[in-house]
């Protein structure tokens, strides 16, 4: 089976003191929902938002159902900038996608919500919402 999907979206998080957001421990409720994270230390931040955002997209297309190969690529669009001792990061965030999924075509269509940089841990976590 061969799963294409595509993510878009406009993604923004406010200059706070890098305080964990809630959705990286609980996802929310109501929605189709999957969370992605990866380190920046080796490969750059570029590398490791690609990297959480396609873990991210394998967690959407296991939720329904089966065991999952994924590939893709990510095409990042961001401005990023710095005051008040936070940072600000402002973007859009391109997926494409072949999912398989035990020989079944089940398209997966999701939109990045919101990246979060662990900047102790080293790390980037992304939401990405499904869309129907």
């Amino acid at each position: 089976m061969v799963l294409m999907g595509s993510v878009a979206g406009c993604v923004s998080h406010p200059p706070a003191a890098n305080a964990m957001p809630d959705w990286v421990n609980e996802l929310p409720e109501g929605e189709s929902v999957a969370v992605g994270s990866a380190s920046y230390e080796i490969f750059g931040e570029a590398k490791a938002r690609e990297n959480a955002t396609m873990k991210a997209l394998s967690a959407l297309a296991l939720q329904k159902g089966g065991v999952v190969d994924l590939e893709g690529e990510v095409n990042n669009f961001q401005a990023v900038s710095n005051a008040n001792g936070g940072e600000s990061v402002s973007g859009r965030s391109v997926v494409s996608t072949k999912v398989v999924i035990k020989g079944k075509d089940i398209p997966v269509k999701g939109r990045v919500q919101s990246y979060w940089k662990d900047t102790s841990a080293r790390r980037v976590w992304v939401l990405i919402v499904e869309e129907k």
